[in-house]
């Protein structure tokens, strides 16, 4: 809990102990940013995830502590481990993204998921200092339970989650409910590695046009966060817009998390900039590859996904034939005033906290400013309970009275370009993982046919 004055601008909880005969709660462990999941040890620790820098939010860097007296011990204080699930998708259970349980697996050692290029593991953290990975399968973990003296984890790796034992630096399954079902529509994944001029690579998966390496249109999707990333596991639009014949790339651009401080700090105070650079750098590759020409390329994105998709065709215009923005960023003022998130969104976008301090900043960053130079067409995917990204963000850049989406929806209309917008009602940030299933296929078959309409695909080609 945080009760402090400022609790409504800023996520620092503490851990505090409130006496079970009632009486004032009592502060056990703080950090300078923020406390997350805890657990009782069977003897009288209490072990919690926690960031330690306040300028943080509750997903970047999260670390393993543990509350000794009035104070928190982190363990693998020697280890750049981020402690957490950044990897997420439609086929997990999104209750679980983010920082996993703390999980006591005796009184001398806790467990906890680790994530790691896009993936995620289970290890084992002793009070002591030691620090085992258990296993590094090429999966996303997304959940861990221990008891008996065994350990098991929910795990997916190009197909939806299922139930894995975790015995001998391995993962056992145990069910095949979760994915079996997939099995008819599963299509190969390539994991690429793709070295950007300026000397780093970035990490890339790459689902075929049916199957087929052929030239084919190619769709990029940009994950969310940017403190995030993608890993082997598709979302179920990728696998629709393969199947309906285009090439579909996801990629861990600068910015994204689970590769090192350095490479998340990258995208502090320049979003757009960097990120923007590595998916030209994966076009390029794409094109050089035989796999797409320039005049037949589109790009989405959910979130800062759909800042991203916004501001590449308001900095890149003529890059892309089409796009699919999806509870986007456009305005960063409004959404530094209007989102529940908004603060942090101005420390790591702008890389300040103060839009009266500096408005030009804020405004030459959002993408609403240059969208009048983007001409292809945009289809404006927006959750109407979303107060991460609120619905303004995308009525702008259509003609609705401004805000996030409605920002472009403002814009392009007025201006005669092609622009759509669907609203749902009563639907929250991450529809497309939680939302109602009738509202889940809609957004899905919107999404392709948009790309159909716009870009073709190989099978009419």
């Amino acid at each position: 809990a945080d009760l402090s004055e400022t609790a409504g601008l800023e996520e620092l909880s503490a851990v505090w102990m409130i006496p079970a005969e009632g009486g004032d709660p009592k502060k056990v462990a703080s950090l300078g940013g923020t406390v997350l999941n805890l657990a009782w040890a069977p003897s009288k620790h209490i072990a919690f995830l926690g960031v330690s820098n306040p300028q943080l939010a509750g997903w970047s860097d999260v670390e393993l502590y543990v509350a000794e007296g009035q104070k928190a011990r982190r363990l693998a204080a020697d280890r750049h481990l981020n402690i957490q699930i950044t990897s997420y998708g439609d086929f997990q259970d999104s209750e679980n993204f983010g920082p996993p349980p703390v999980i006591w697996e005796d009184q001398e050692h806790v467990l906890g998921l680790v994530s790691h290029h896009g993936y995620s593991h289970p290890y084992r953290f002793g009070i002591g200092g030691s620090v085992d990975a258990m296993a590094e399968p090429e999966a996303i973990c997304n959940a861990i339970a221990t008891g008996g003296g065994r350990t098991a984890v929910v795990a997916s790796t190009d197909q939806p989650s299922d139930v894995y034992a975790v015995e001998d630096g391995k993962l056992r399954p145990l069910t095949t409910d979760g994915s079996s079902w997939f099995g008819p529509f599963s299509r190969p994944i390539e994991h690429l590695s793709i070295k950007h001029p300026e000397g780093h690579t970035i990490d890339t998966w790459l689902m075929t046009a049916k199957g087929s390496r052929t030239k084919a249109p190619l769709v990029l999707d940009v994950h969310g966060g940017p403190n995030s990333s993608f890993g082997p596991t598709p979302w179920l639009e990728m696998n629709a817009l393969a199947d309906a014949g285009f090439h579909i790339i996801w990629a861990n651009p600068r910015g994204s998390v689970s590769y090192g401080e350095k490479y998340a700090k990258d995208l502090e105070g320049v979003w757009g900039d960097p990120d923007g650079s590595d998916w030209l750098t994966i076009i390029d590759w794409a094109v050089e590859q035989g796999l797409a020409d320039r005049k037949r390329i589109g790009i989405m994105g959910l979130s800062y996904g759909g800042f991203m998709t916004n501001y590449m065709l308001a900095a890149h215009p003529g890059v892309f034939a089409a796009a699919a923005s999806e509870n986007p960023v456009t305005d960063l003022l409004g959404e530094w005033a209007s989102s529940d998130f908004g603060r942090f969104i101005g420390r790591r976008a702008i890389e300040t906290q103060s839009p009266w301090e500096y408005l030009d900043a804020f405004l030459s960053r959002s993408p609403f400013v240059k969208m009048h130079l983007n001409h292809a067409p945009l289809l404006l995917l927006q959750a109407e309970n979303d107060m991460r990204c609120p619905p303004g963000n995308s009525e702008m850049v259509f003609h609705i009275p401004p805000g996030n989406s409605e920002m472009v929806f403002h814009i392009l209309r007025t201006l005669g370009r092609e622009v759509e917008m669907i609203r749902y009602p009563a639907e929250s940030h991450l529809m497309l993982a939680i939302g109602r299933p009738d509202r889940r296929v809609d957004r899905i078959e919107r999404i392709v046919g948009w790309f159909e309409k716009h870009l073709g695909s190989a099978t009419n080609d």
